[in-house]
């Protein structure tokens, strides 16, 4: 029996038959026939060799290591670029390093995980080189991934202190492929600089008063009515907003915001989270407000502030005339609420449910101790009298006040808002003198323009019909609805603070928009500035504080840290495993299943071979037919190995039943 088994086991460890027949038919037809012959061509070693380090043993091998060993030069590259960006204004050529930083998360991995992975099993095999326990050899081999390096660590139950570096270093792989991506990123700033911004001028002292003949009046009178139609007739949240339709911003009321003219005159400021009360629907004109800025600046500017109060209700037109002082600018007894506008018209009368006038004489020498009054008169009920002037009028007596202040406007982005206001420190004259009764703009004849603004402005928004209220009444009485169908008014209930107010908007709103008719709907808050104009007029802002919004990059330092060490780190693996690849003159067996072939007595392989390594021994054999098969099929236990499906030899395949030992 033992010599039997002697030359059974001799018969495994003879070289491959030369006749493969055997071989074919356990292969099938399709397997390469693999013999002693074919291996000796391939490489197969028939003579003792010396070894020599791996680095030389396997070139290929050793240049894709030295090519991966740049890789994390190409990576602190990147952050030397990042470095380099940092604080500088995104542009194209600048954000092919952001798109470069973005691939971190997929790259670095990667790169990663060959390096170090190498690296790991190059020490390992230089520790079973130089002798070491096998669960460290083994926990070595295996650690290519984080994940494999603490599977394996509770598999083995290895405890040793190497496991806590090891384990750090694979957590540097997501950590630093997240640092690429998150160590720099795209924040706003500014940079200060010099502007030019100018303003209308709102304040007119030279004569370019508008509405001032009735040559520039038919000039305007088209445009100006639709301004007006257009910012009546806007939305709530629009008529509320710090700038009109058209972005321009609006004035505050300064006795809104809490100034009186016996203060000591400080700045008021703009609550940006509480109602504002506007003096007009239309906004301040600006020009040379760069689009991608900051820019704050003071303005002069003025707006007609009225305080009406009730004088009678239910009056007749003669008592209407008499409550006026028997003496107005326009209307008399017979025409209050049917006007001829144009003597030649030939729409003929037109008419309107509200009228103004005023009995103030304009032609006589200035008076600055009295103010101008406006007389702002509205159909009373509509169940009494007609529209030709026999009907019962609300009359309201509104003095004249004209506030000169000072501004301060922020614009951010093309939006600009009124921050804070004051009383002007540079135009000190009385509230009591208006473009109207003021000495300096009398040879002007001003008054001429006040006509013009009585005749035209109740006609702002044409009525449908004689019965319709007109939208600007509507607004003043406080009515939801601007176009009502059935007209209705109380004005015995109507506060007086808020006719004052509602009546300060609307004519604050076609007074400047008169202005500036040909600039309002068209111009541009980034249109250059042009001082030279003469009409409108335009002054130069001083003072004007300019920042221009730009988008930079900014890096985090802590992903920028993480980052760079991670790199460092792996560059110090690469070059690690370069020069154990250089010292180790150990076939690398480890980790290959072509290593079970090694005087394995179920595999029959030529003599030799044990200076391969696996990778070169799973070359040579890889037309090799095995199997993981039971090798004692008669015995009530089994045993399992690697064998090959070559020769006479037929192994069992394994089963769920049977026991091995």
């Amino acid at each position: 029996m033992f010599r039997s088994r002697a030359r059974a086991q001799e018969s495994e460890l003879e070289l491959l038959p030369s006749n493969p027949s055997a071989l074919q038919r356990e292969a099938g037809p399709e397997t390469p026939t693999l013999t002693a012959s074919s291996l000796a061509q391939e490489g197969w070693p028939d003579q003792p060799q010396r070894l020599k380090s791996n680095a030389s043993e396997n070139k290929l091998s050793t240049a894709i290591n030295c090519i991966l060993a740049f890789l994390p030069l190409i990576f602190l590259g990147l952050a030397v670029l990042v470095l380099a960006i940092n604080g500088r204004e995104v542009n194209e050529r600048r954000d092919a390093v952001i798109q470069a930083t973005r691939l971190g998360p997929t790259v670095f991995p990667i790169v990663f995980a060959a390096i170090v992975g190498s690296m790991m099993r190059n020490y390992a095999l230089w520790r079973a080189q130089n002798g070491a326990a096998l669960g460290l050899i083994e926990q070595l081999n295996g650690s290519t991934s984080f994940a494999g390096t603490i599977e394996l660590a509770l598999a083995l139950r290895h405890r040793d202190l190497l496991m806590i570096p090891i384990l750090l270093l694979w957590a540097m792989s997501p950590l630093g492929g997240q640092g690429a991506l998150r160590m720099i990123s795209q924040a706003p700033s500014s940079v200060p600089g010099d502007l030019s911004v100018a303003y209308l001028n709102m304040n007119v002292s030279d004569g370019n008063i508008p509405l001032v003949g009735s040559s520039s009046t038919a000039d305007i009178l088209a445009p100006l009515n639709a301004i007006y139609t257009t910012l009546i007739l806007s939305s709530e949240e629009a008529k509320a907003s710090p700038s009109d339709v058209w972005g321009w911003p609006k004035i505050p009321s300064l006795l809104s915001l809490g100034s009186s003219i016996d203060d000591d005159n400080p700045w008021r400021p703009v609550p940006a989270d509480a109602p504002v009360t506007y003096t007009s629907l239309v906004g301040h004109v600006l020009q040379g407000i760069p689009p991608d800025s900051y820019a704050e600046f003071p303005i002069e500017s003025s707006y007609f502030d009225f305080d009406c109060h009730m004088i009678a209700t239910g009056l007749s037109a003669s008592e209407t005339f008499d409550a006026m002082g028997g003496n107005s600018l326009y209307h008399n007894a017979s025409n209050f609420f049917n006007d001829t506008i144009d003597d030649n018209s030939p729409y003929g009368a037109i008419y309107s449910n509200f009228f103004i006038d005023t009995g103030y004489n304009l032609t006589a020498p200035s008076r600055p101790q009295s103010q101008v009054n406006l007389f702002y008169g509205s159909k009373d009920r509509s169940d009494e009298g007609d529209m030709t002037g026999n009907l019962p009028v609300a009359l309201f007596n509104c003095t004249m006040s004209f506030i000169r202040l000072e501004a301060q406007v922020a614009c951010e982005n093309s939006s600009c808002a009124v921050t804070r206001m004051r009383r002007s420190e540079k135009d000190k004259r009385s509230s009591f003198l208006s473009p109207f009764n003021d000495a300096l703009d009398h040879r002007y004849n001003t008054w001429t323009t006040l006509h013009n603004i009585i005749r035209r402005f109740p006609h702002a928004v044409q009525l449908v019909d004689q019965y319709q209220p007109s939208p600007t009444d509507s607004y003043i009485y406080g009515e939801p609805s601007l176009f009502n169908p059935h007209y209705y008014r109380d004005w015995s209930t109507a506060s007086a603070e808020n006719v004052s107010t509602r009546f300060s908007t609307v004519f604050n709103t076609f007074y400047q928009a008169s202005m500036a008719t040909f600039v309002i709907p068209v111009a541009s808050m980034s249109d250059p500035v042009d001082l030279n104009t003469s009409s409108p007029s335009y002054i130069s802002a001083e003072g004007t504080t300019f920042v221009r919004r730009i988008t930079v990059y900014r890096i985090s330092l802590p992903w920028l840290i993480v980052f760079i060490a991670a790199t460092i780190l792996l560059l110090l693996s690469a070059l690690a495993g370069l020069f154990l690849k250089s010292i180790i003159i150990a076939p690398d067996i480890l980790g290959y299943v072509s290593s079970l072939t090694r005087d394995n007595p179920h595999i029959s392989l030529p003599a030799g071979g044990s200076t391969l390594s696996g990778e070169d021994r799973a070359k040579l054999l890889r037309d090799l037919p095995v199997q993981i098969a039971d090798v004692d099929k008669h015995r009530d236990f089994g045993r399992i190995v690697l064998a090959s499906r070559s020769g006479d030899t037929a192994y069992e395949k394994l089963h769920r039943r049977r026991r091995y030992e």
